[in-house]
């Protein structure tokens, strides 16, 4: 009996969806969500998604020979590094926002 080719691609790329649902596991964004709910995890996981696949991405992109770029080896090194250039590229191109704080009233004030 043969093997439709459909299946044989899929078992070949399988291992692709595997790899990325373990580095998602291993490196998650962790924390609690107590207001929106669905849309706080809808954005984890799109967050977590885009994270994962630009690792792979890098690695698959920069580990060529002939790349001048030197691929972060770990996911946790890849997400430092992100971190570090947006925060070089946008982060201090705004301005600095100065606190303003109300002034109490200390004392009863008349309108006389």
């Amino acid at each position: 009996m043969s093997i439709p080719s459909v299946t044989v691609a899929y078992n070949h790329n399988m291992g692709a969806v595997d790899i990325g649902d373990q580095l998602q596991a291993t490196e998650s964004l962790h924390h609690r969500v107590y207001k929106g709910r669905w849309q706080a995890l809808a954005w984890t996981f799109l967050l977590d998604t885009v994270l994962v696949n630009s690792y792979l991405l890098q690695l698959h992109v920069w580990g060529r020979s002939d790349s001048a770029c030197e691929p972060s080896r770990t996911q946790r090194d890849w997400r430092h590094r992100l971190i570090n250039e947006i925060c070089q590229a946008y982060g201090q191109t705004g301005r600095r926002t100065q606190l303003v704080w109300p002034v109490r009233a200390t004392a009863m004030m008349s309108c006389a």
